[in-house]
């Protein structure tokens, strides 16, 4: 029976730490606001579930990633940002996946609690001064 060796793999990833983190750092995030974005435009399942596994698939990598600086002693705050970056995107994405309902909800509560701040804002602040260059066409 033929072992395969993963210690070219953890290798290969910390040899290859800045260039994997440049993909794999924005990858997360943009793929998580876009499953985020198809649940609240109510988009197709079809839709979403590709984007929740492609978006699972790629925190997973990053997960292992940080795994093989785990696994040789390698403790440091940009670790713990990364795990957390990727536990973060896994939880929205399954969120989203699971509880669409709770989530559109959850938007209209915030949609509805940013327009009533707006309106307050909007009352307190002072309005601009109207410019004087306006020119009535009824004046003569």
């Amino acid at each position: 029976m033929t072992w395969i060796d993963f210690s070219f793999l953890a290798e290969f990833s910390r040899d290859r730490c800045i260039a994997i983190c440049a993909f794999l750092v924005p990858a997360n995030l943009l793929l998580t606001v876009q499953t985020l974005s198809l649940v609240a435009r109510n988009r197709s399942q079809a839709k979403i579930r590709l984007s929740v596994a492609i978006a699972t698939v790629l925190a997973a990598i990053l997960v292992l990633h940080v795994g093989t600086w785990f696994a040789i002693g390698v403790v440091t705050p940009v670790t713990f940002i990364l795990l957390g970056l990727a536990s973060t995107c896994l939880a929205l994405s399954f969120w989203t996946a699971i509880y669409q309902s709770t989530f559109r909800d959850l938007l209209q509560v915030g949609q509805t609690y940013l327009y009533k701040t707006v309106l307050a804002m909007r009352s307190v602040l002072p309005l601009p001064p109207q410019s004087q260059n306006n020119v009535n066409p009824n004046r003569q």
